[in-house]
């Protein structure tokens, strides 16, 4: 524990330093993984008695929101990151409807209660309450409460054979004129959760239903959060590549969805990751972050690249 005492002093000393010694910040990351920084938040903790979150919050001052808010993330738990990045989708006025598409639309079952159990923890409050107070459009409130309810289902030994079977009348049903949209969203939550299926099979039909679905409805955040879901569900890495891609790439950059996506695949899928992207995009992680980010945000995001062998 003596090694994660001297982190926490050390980093004590980088952040009252003048300037703030950003150096030795961006090279923490790469000396330790997740599970070793919430041990020098427990001994920095111990040393200051000031959470070190709260801290990391002068790393604004020194070049805007993005380098602080990647750099604390990294000090977060993945769970604890998913629920605070839910918390100010839904805080204050308006809804920021993609954050919610994009976390609960493509964690796994375990994250999703994981979730929920944490964000009641922090704010008090059922995230389904939270969700249902949010004025959200009820189709796609409906869907957000059905994968919350899935995934209980999905722990649940109990569940019935019937709920794992996919019939020749539920893809009939999924394209029918006649049947309102809840009905349907209830056939493609089971198709897209069904177990012991052909995925790719699935996926197809899937992604045809949304576009006849919502040709004319491109702007629709139960679209979204269906094709959200989808991909992530039949290639969750792929998902990301192009999100990250397509966010580094774009013209006005959308740093939280760059901050979101690395941290989604670090540090379990990191490896894959840059593999995908290097025979899909024909560039590596670290060139692509180098020719289109910038500053110490830039510079942290590399370190994160470069973490794998120490996750």
């Amino acid at each position: 524990m003596q090694k994660y005492e001297n982190f926490a002093s050390e980093i004590q000393n980088a952040l009252t330093s003048e300037p703030i010694n950003t150096s030795y910040l961006i090279n923490i990351i790469k000396q330790t993984n997740n599970f070793e920084r919430q041990l020098i938040r427990e001994n920095y903790f111990k040393l200051t008695n000031i959470e070190l979150i709260e801290d990391l919050k002068s790393l604004r001052q020194i070049e805007g929101k993005s380098f602080e808010c990647l750099f604390i993330g990294l000090f977060r738990t993945p769970t604890e990151y998913d629920v605070y990045e839910i918390f100010e989708a839904v805080d204050g006025i308006g809804t920021i409807e993609d954050i919610l598409s994009e976390i609960l639309g493509t964690r796994d079952s375990h994250r999703i209660q994981e979730i929920k159990k944490f964000y009641s923890i922090l704010f008090s409050r059922d995230l389904e309450e939270v969700l249902n107070e949010e004025g959200l459009p009820k189709d796609y409130l409906n869907f957000l409460q059905k994968i919350l309810m899935k995934n209980e289902k999905n722990e649940n030994s109990t569940k019935s054979n019937s709920d794992k079977i996919l019939s020749d009348s539920d893809l009939k049903n999924l394209n029918s004129q006649n049947l309102k949209k809840e009905k349907k969203m209830e056939i493609f939550s089971k198709i897209l959760y069904i177990e012991n299926s052909d995925n790719k099979k699935n996926c197809e039909i899937l992604r045809k239903f949304i576009e006849k679905e919502f040709q004319n409805e491109k702007k629709n955040p139960l679209r979204n959060l269906l094709i959200y879901t989808l991909n992530a569900q039949s290639d969750f890495i792929r998902f990301y590549a192009e999100r990250l891609f397509n966010a580094l790439k774009a013209e006005k950059k959308d740093n939280k969805i760059i901050m979101r996506t690395m941290l989604s695949i670090y540090p379990r899928h990191l490896t894959e990751f840059q593999t995908l992207l290097k025979r899909e995009f024909k560039i590596n992680l670290k060139d692509l972050i180098s020719q289109n980010a910038t500053g110490l945000f830039k510079d942290l995001l590399l370190q994160v690249a470069d973490s794998d062998n120490y996750a």
